[in-house]
């Protein structure tokens, strides 16, 4: 408890209905507004705790590093929907700076919590399970049509021959 000091608060799980109400407070004790995010000040190979915050309309604050690349629109990139601030480093300055920036900008504010939910729709296991499969069938089609072989009989083959 003491290495997250004052401001910061873990509140563990939340049933949905209450993170509609939930707010944060914000540098000097104000609320802002709805619960606003989640930050992940490590490295992520994919990242499942960001995206389910996204999924609750709720924006990152990242390590613009590993998987939150494929998973964050970064606000300062000037995105269109953005869902979040990705911090270039991982050093407690550049947390800092991100944080200070999301608050100081109001960055809060440009960030639609339904497009934040929409985006992260996009990381459920049925769509990616369908991104998949397409992208499999069209790299097997690919295959086949610039391979000879598979649209020749094999018992034609001279190698297979007797």
């Amino acid at each position: 408890m003491a290495l997250r000091g004052d401001t910061i608060r873990s509140s563990g799980w939340w049933p949905h209905r209450h993170l509609a109400r939930a707010s944060v407070p914000a540098a000097g004790g104000r609320a802002h507004g709805p619960l606003s995010g989640i930050c992940v000040a490590g490295l992520e190979e994919f990242g499942i705790a960001p995206v389910e915050a996204m999924a609750a309309g709720a924006p990152v604050i990242g390590l613009g590093r590993g998987g939150l690349l494929d998973t964050v629109r970064c606000a300062s990139a000037e995105l269109k929907e953005p869902s979040g601030v990705l911090f270039p480093d991982q050093s407690v300055e550049s947390l800092v700076q991100a944080v200070e920036w999301f608050e100081q900008e109001r960055i809060w504010r440009s960030l639609d919590s339904e497009s934040i939910r929409a985006w992260a729709k996009r990381f459920r296991a049925e769509a990616f399970a369908a991104r998949f499969e397409s992208a499999l069938r069209m790299a097997w089609s690919t295959h086949q049509r610039g391979c000879a072989v598979a649209a020749s009989d094999p018992a034609e083959m001279k190698g297979l021959r007797l």
